[in-house]
């Protein structure tokens, strides 16, 4: 691409927040929440982020460094989809693979079963 709008040293850089493990109240100020950091969350907070806003992005999925991924599918599994994996309608009909890191679903794969 001749684009400079995807060259990765425009966009901007993030850091990471956990709670306080004493639980005391933060004061935290941003101009943006996003809730996600799939496909769509981590674009916009993107753009708004080049526009001069601060973006807070809140994921309830964790961040693995790709040093600490597993190539094994069954560790990848577990920590990487929701329920490690394990995500079916109370009658069973229905399995979904829905991917629970940081980067969303689009990190790794979802896909839907079917059983008929």
């Amino acid at each position: 691409m001749n684009s400079t709008r995807f060259d990765i040293n425009s966009l901007p850089r993030y850091s990471f927040l956990s709670a306080p493990k004493d639980k005391k109240k933060i004061h935290l100020q941003y101009d943006v929440v996003i809730i996600g950091s799939g496909a769509g969350g981590s674009v916009v907070a993107a753009e708004l982020a080049k526009e001069g806003k601060r973006v807070l992005i809140c994921e309830k999925g964790m961040y693995v460094h790709q040093e600490n991924l597993s190539l094994l599918e069954s560790d990848a599994t577990r920590a990487m989809f929701e329920r490690q994996g394990v995500l079916i309608t109370e009658d069973g009909g229905v399995s979904v693979f829905a991917g629970s890191t940081f980067g969303g679903g689009n990190k790794k794969s979802i896909f839907f079963t079917w059983f008929l």
